[in-house]
């Protein structure tokens, strides 16, 4: 049987995350080992981009299981790491102490996180240091353990990289030796096998013998191991071992008398719908380009032999040109493609042939493979032959996609090795060149940011100074603009500064920087909630304003400025400013009478804001009840002066819930008043409401429980919609037992339908949220004997559905949705019963009335519905678990192939490929595969 595995070049990228993060499907699980998945998923979710989600979960992991505070500053460390806060990871590590085995773990990260940053000395050292410090042992805490493989492999292709061969031998020895996963064992020796042959021929006598040697005994135990993709590798590694030993005719035997095994693995792979790139064919089919072309080669330089060299060189290009088409993504894919390249050229030059093989639209993907060597020294900041690497590709690939970037980092590579002269020549050639690009700019913008770190103005300017003469256009000229305008300021240039100022007005008046150029930037920027730019700009504005009306506007936008920021302390004193101008009568800011009314509203909003913004300041604490009784006294002015304001009834709402923080009884009385004085407003219908909301937000329960027992002491006083409304706000705040206390009063009391019917809802939810489920049972069944058409059906339905299958009285669970069933007209109800009774149904020990009421679901309902598409994924994914349970591989294989056609980008997908990828594997047990004869033993 062939094995199928996932490519080299994926291995080189996240090797890792296959040794590491497995999932192992087992019917129970301890909480140690849910606590390791929960952290696991964490750090996988911040590999993958999502630090926020990653803090959530270790957040909520924290929240029940305190004592991981050591785990959870590791995910810590690795967020920071993320979004590249080196210095407070370190900051982690020092405090935590180097003996604590997570603070190693920690420090790994790091090591990656410099590596990915091209900080590859310090990479190194501490990549370095952890190795020596477990020297002949392994990691023993799991964290630990996991980074330790991790960093093993980006060591290893770190040396690598860096011509370290046998350093790499050695770290990739490390993983072999810590993970017992064979599959992995294989993918590294296949690895380590292909090094100790690259590291062959760079030496010679013993030591060449001694690498081929054991490349060699690799070979032999990966072969003794199975036939899979890993056993193709190594049959490429072979050739190479003769070739190496410059035995071309034995490198050739040794493909041609396994052609036909790499033709099974590769047939394998097509039927499967593998991807080719993975392939050992494409090694194989490469190999034999090169042998056939070096004949040729070796020939080309004999007359006589024309005919015979050409016929040669066509059969070096036809393999060529098959690995380069079929197996593009290869390892040998691209540089195929440049060896078509190259004899099509030879054979048109050279012997007049015309040859039919179109590789322009490849050229692109040759281009990077060329490039690659160059970015690998750039990394490195192996800046001198990097310039070498990138010069040799760029002449030979002057106008690919790719040209644009390397430009750019030779740009770099020149600054950095002080070559100023070559900077301005590359940097003109990059403007001029690829105007019209979207990449080349930001070349030149990393070459200012890189001279205005090293404070040299006259090359930052005159890299900003390109910028904005080749890419006027570019989205971010505006903003250099502005910032050159203020280094201009900076310096003492006012003049300097405001040429760069109006080159904005002038060019982009659409841009965000246009209103900060301006002396009115401050309203654009109010307009669009710019408050921290729009409060400069109004301070400048009032300055030099004359007292009107649009000065009024001015000061009280001021003032809301400061409020949106937060800055209460300031709006207080910008609203106190704007009282004292509009407060006297005849006043100069409003001449015309109707600039005196326009006055009059700033002069409500502002004492209106002044009450908000007391009640808001919370610095000094000890001068807290101070504010609070200023914000009381200012509600207490505006409610006496604009009593028919349509702030009012806020106001005095307010004045309620600064009362309720002060903890004053008079609060029940200030929403009294308000219920009172102003019934038809949302306040005033809404004071009992306002009351308890306003504790709650406050977090003072105990004040909510306290005026509800008081309501309850004296129940008569109050209405019952006023109860069933209490019921809803705390049931709305997660105060259940108090919630079902007030549904309760109106349950027991009440004919009216329009309360009793809510109110049995509310009860039942409550108590259905408390688990008291006989409770919750009892009122959703009076409500739906009562009001059997009532508009809560479908709700109340699936809450006593659910509320009888967590008391086991499964039969009357399913006899309830059988009543959804009946009446459910529209397709998410109809397919929320279905999903409801499988679970159900699966409860029961009812597999296939399970799985026929999931893949009702998964088959029946449209995923263009957005509202449906939770629910398929939900059915599909317990139909994948129910079918695999049952052994039904191909009924697991169809439903994920359902899965990722629906939900290509579904949290789940990666998890259901892998799911689907063990379904292959075990459906295909009982296929023979033609056996490869018997491999000899491995040495011992």
């Amino acid at each position: 049987m062939i094995k199928s595995s996932l490519t080299r070049n994926w291995l080189a990228k996240s090797l890792l995350l296959a040794l590491l993060n497995v999932l192992i499907v087992v019917p129970a699980s301890s909480l140690a080992e849910d606590i390791d998945r929960e952290f696991v998923f964490a750090s996988g979710l911040i590999e993958i981009g999502f630090p926020d989600f990653a803090e959530k979960v270790v957040q909520q992991v924290l929240r029940l299981h305190p004592e991981q505070k050591d785990r959870a500053k590791l995910i810590q460390a690795e967020i920071l790491i993320s979004r590249r806060k080196f210095a407070d990871a370190e900051a982690l590590v020092k405090e935590m102490g180097m003996n604590n085995p997570k603070a190693q773990a920690i420090s790994l990260a790091l090591a990656k996180g410099y590596y990915l940053t091209g900080e590859t000395d310090k990479a190194k050292t501490i990549y370095n240091d952890f190795f020596k410090q477990y020297e002949g042992k392994m990691p023993t805490d799991s964290d630990l353990l996991r980074f330790y493989q991790d960093s093993a492999y980006q060591f290893g292709q770190m040396l690598e990289m860096a011509g370290d061969k046998e350093g790499a031998l050695k770290a990739y020895d490390r993983i072999l030796k810590s993970t017992k996963d064979k599959n992995a064992q294989r993918r590294i020796m296949a690895d380590q096998a292909a090094l100790y042959v690259k590291l062959a021929e760079t030496s010679s006598g013993d030591q060449q013998a001694r690498s081929l040697a054991e490349a060699k005994k690799l070979c032999d135990s990966i072969q003794w191991g199975g036939l899979d993709i890993w056993f193709g590798q190594s049959i490429i590694t072979l050739a190479n071992i003769e070739l190496v030993k410059n035995n071309s005719a034995g490198a050739q035997k040794v493909i041609m008398g396994n052609l036909d095994i790499l033709k099974e693995i590769d047939k394998y792979l097509q039927e499967q719908g593998l991807p080719l790139s993975v392939s050992p064919m494409a090694g194989a089919r490469f190999l034999l380009g090169g042998l056939i072309q070096r004949d040729a080669d070796a020939m080309s330089s004999k007359k006589e032999k024309r005919d015979e060299t050409i016929q040669l060189y066509g059969k070096a290009l036809t393999e060529y040109y098959n690995v380069f088409a079929k197996y593009g993504d290869s390892d040998w894919g691209s540089e195929a493609g440049i060896k078509a390249q190259a004899i099509k050229t030879k054979l048109e030059k050279n012997y007049g042939k015309t040859i039919k093989m179109d590789l322009g639209k490849f050229q692109s993907k040759a281009a990077a493979t060329q490039f690659r060597m160059a970015d690998n020294l750039f990394t490195q900041k192996k800046y001198t032959e990097a310039v070498g690497e990138y010069l040799k590709n760029l002449n030979q690939f002057p106008e690919a996609e790719i040209s644009v970037p390397a430009l750019n980092n030779l740009l770099q590579c020149y600054a950095n090795l002080n070559d100023p002269l070559y900077v301005r020549m590359i940097g003109e050639y990059l403007g001029e060149r690829f105007s019209k690009s979207s990449i080349a700019p930001l070349g030149l913008l990393s070459l200012g940011k890189f001279y205005f770190d090293k404070n040299d103005e006259p090359m930052y300017m005159y890299a900003y100074n390109t910028y904005l003469r080749c890419f006027p256009q570019n989205e971010r000229a505006a903003a250099i603009l502005f910032t050159l305008g203020g280094l201009r300021k900076k310096a003492g240039d006012e003049a300097g500064a405001m040429k760069y100022y109006q080159q904005i007005v002038d060019r982009y008046p659409k841009d965000q920087y246009y209103p900060k150029a301006l002396s009115q930037m401050a309203w654009g920027a109010f307009a669009v909630s710019n408050y921290a730019g729009a409060v400069k700009g109004f301070t400048v504005y009032l300055a030099e304003a004359q007292p009107s009306p649009d000065k009024a506007l001015a000061q009280l936008s001021l003032a809301d400025c400061y409020r949106q920021l937060g800055q209460f302390r300031e709006a207080l004193k910008e609203y106190q400013t704007l009282i004292q101008w509009l407060s006297p009568a005849n006043n100069p800011y409003g001449n015309s009478t109707a600039d005196v009314q326009k006055n009059k509203a700033y002069l409500e909003k502002a004492w209106f804001q002044l009450g908000y913004s007391f009640a808001r300041l919370n610095q000094p604490p000890e001068a807290v009840p101070e504010y609070r009784a200023k914000a009381i006294k200012a509600y207490d002015f505006f409610i006496a002066n604009y009593s028919a304001s349509p702030l009012a009834p806020k106001a005095l709402s307010l004045k309620g819930a600064v009362q309720m923080e002060l903890r004053d009884p008079r609060a029940a009385a200030t929403f009294g008043e308000l219920s009172s004085k102003y019934p038809q407003s949302d306040e005033g219908k809404n004071a009992l409401f306002a009351l308890v909301r306003s504790a709650i937000e406050i977090n003072q329960l105990d004040q909510a429980k306290t005026a509800f027992d008081k309501m309850l002491s004296r129940p008569d006083t109050y209405s019952l919609d006023e109860f069933a409304r209490v019921g809803q706000a705390f049931l709305d705040a997660g105060m259940k037992k108090e919630a079902a206390l007030a549904f309760q009063q109106v349950v027991s009391k009440s004919a009216d339908r329009n309360l009793l019917e809510r109110s049995l809802f509310g009860l039942g939810s409550a108590e259905f949220a408390l688990k008291n489920y006989d409770a919750a049972i009892k009122a959703l069944n009076e409500l739906m004997t009562k009001y059997p058409k009532s508009g809560l059906f479908y709700d109340a339905k699936f809450m006593l559905g659910t509320a009888y299958e967590q008391v086991d009285r499964l039969k009357e669970a399913q006899e309830v949705l059988s009543d959804v069933f009946k009446y459910a007209d529209k397709p998410l109800l109809i397919n929320q019963a279905s999903f409801n009774l499988g679970l159900i149904q699966k409860k029961m020990g009812e597999k296939a009335a399970a799985l026929a009421s999931f893949q009702r679901v998964a088959l029946l309902s449209d995923p263009r519905i957005q509202e449906l598409r939770p629910l398929i994924e939900k059915s599909l994914m317990e139909s994948i678990a129910l079918f695999s349970e049952l052994q039904r591989y191909q009924d697991v294989q169809d439903c994920c192939d359902q899965y990722v056609k629906t939900f290509p980008s579904g949290d789940q997908a990666e998890a259901v490929r892998k799911i689907k990828s063990e379904a292959k594997l075990k459906a295909a047990q009982t296929t023979s595969v033609p056996s490869a004869g018997t491999p000899s033993a491995p040495a011992q």
